[in-house]
């Protein structure tokens, strides 16, 4: 794989990253009940759950 192909391929990752850098700048972090959600769901396996499905 070329670097070309290799950045080609990572554009949405870098768009996703560039989007929570401007939604951190104006503030927008997910409050203590909303991070104990995502780390229960986590901690469910349901994450993984779903990321092994995705892949199959």
């Amino acid at each position: 794989m070329t670097l070309s192909e290799h950045l080609a391929s990572r554009v949405s990752q870098i768009e996703d990253l560039k989007a929570a850098v401007r939604a951190a700048d104006h503030g927008d972090f997910a409050d203590d009940e909303e991070t104990a959600a995502v780390f229960a769901r986590y901690a469910a396996g349901e994450v993984a759950d779903r990321v092994a499905a995705d892949k199959s």
